[in-house]
């Protein structure tokens, strides 16, 4: 069976309604499947990837507070 690649997405036609709760769906699994893998390295580094990716400097100035991270050392995120 061949795939047609050049063709637009599935999603393009469907009413933005279901669009939007299916990429929902996937954010959502996706979450729960990365927060997972980070937990299993312990709650540090759980915290320390979501504190980083944040856009919110008051994260990750709290993060730094909260775990008593110094500037220099290998976890600190700048703010």
């Amino acid at each position: 069976m061949g795939y047609q690649n050049d063709k637009p997405s599935m999603f393009d036609d469907m009413p933005k309604h279901i669009s939007d709760a299916v990429l929902q769906d996937i954010q959502e699994q996706l979450f729960d499947s990365w927060i997972t893998g980070h937990i299993d390295e312990g709650m540090f580094i759980a915290d320390y990837e979501m504190a980083s990716m944040c856009s919110d400097e008051s994260v990750k100035k709290q993060f730094n507070e909260y775990w008593q991270v110094e500037p220099g050392e290998e976890y600190y995120i700048e703010c």
